[in-house]
Parts: structure tokens; C-alpha cells; sequence
């Protein structure tokens, strides 16, 4: 399994994330097709909320 995907979203590392689904590679592809939008629309606003500074 590659680390990561290719893609213009951010990196999502798959090594772990298949640690914690079992190693299935089906768990991974199945969370990255329904879920990687979402997951980097989190990522987003976990960064404009560090940068704001507040806690």
C-alpha cells in the first residue's frame, strides 16, 4: 500500500490508517472514496483554527 495518494487534497497517511482499520485494504478504499472530502474539509478547518490562535 502506497503512504499516501495522490491527489490534490491533503495527504492522508494510509499506513496508518490501515493500522486502525484492520489492515483492509477494502476499509481504506471505502473511507477514502466516501469520507476524503470531508476529512479534508476537517483538515481545513483545523488549520484556519490554529491559526487563529484560539484555543
Amino acid at each position: 500500500m502506497k503512504i499516501t495518494e495522490s491527489s490534490d487534497m491533503p495527504p492522508i497517511d494510509l499506513v496508518a490508517l490501515g493500522k486502525m482499520l484492520g489492515d483492509d485494504p477494502a476499509l481504506v478504499q471505502m473511507i477514502l472514496g466516501k469520507f476524503r472530502a470531508e476529512i479534508a474539509g476537517d483538515i481545513a478547518a483545523l488549520g484556519e483554527l490554529a491559526a487563529s490562535g484560539d484555543p
